[in-house]
């Protein structure tokens, strides 16, 4: 098990002589301290596992061993998970089904009465708040992905997929405007 998660780039580098001089300045040392997190524009590990099921980014479910032992970390942004009991099959549900899980986040705040006169302080009042939000829709907001499942455009508020013409048909649309004769008349 731990061979085949740690088995790296060792399968996929060409050049092994210019992987050794420079991938210090990308990857992260052995040691793993606070330098290497802070590198510009390298690669960190977050987390690693054998079975991962990504929904969007920092949005996933992964099976990983941790501590000796093997566990499920579920990431949500913006949701809570101590609050909430969002499991992997969850977001199966999401995949197969489209189910939309909610979650609540619960905070205490203050909020600060207005000043009235006479009054030499302000009055706080503490409340607590509760905030529902969709804490799986399996939509992506950052981008578009078009019909070829593979090329991604950016998300701008109003368009669909289908907004975008794909390269594939604009060649092809090419082609048929060369082949056909055209006849332009005054």
């Amino acid at each position: 098990y731990e061979d085949n998660l740690h088995q790296g780039f060792k399968y996929v580098i060409k050049d092994q002589q210019f992987y050794d001089a420079n991938a210090k300045y990308y990857f992260p040392t052995i040691v793993g301290d606070k330098q290497d997190e802070k590198k510009l524009l390298s690669l960190s590990i977050e987390n690693e596992g054998d079975e991962m099921i990504a929904l969007a980014p920092k949005n996933y479910y992964i099976h990983t061993f941790k501590c000796n032992q093997l566990t499920d970390v579920i990431k949500l942004k913006g949701v809570n998970l101590r609050q909430n009991s969002i499991c992997k099959q969850d977001v199966i549900d999401n995949i197969v089904n489209g189910k939309i899980t909610q979650g609540t986040n619960m905070r205490l705040g203050q909020l600060a009465d207005q000043l009235q006169e006479g009054q030499l302080s302000k009055t706080y009042c503490m409340s607590k708040l509760i905030q529902t939000k969709n804490a799986l829709t399996g939509i992506q907001t950052k981008m578009i992905v078009l019909k070829n499942s593979q090329n991604c455009v950016p998300f701008i508020y109003g368009l669909t997929a289908d907004s975008y013409i794909d390269l594939v048909e604009l060649k092809h649309m090419a082609s048929q405007l060369t082949r056909s004769p055209i006849v332009i008349s005054t």
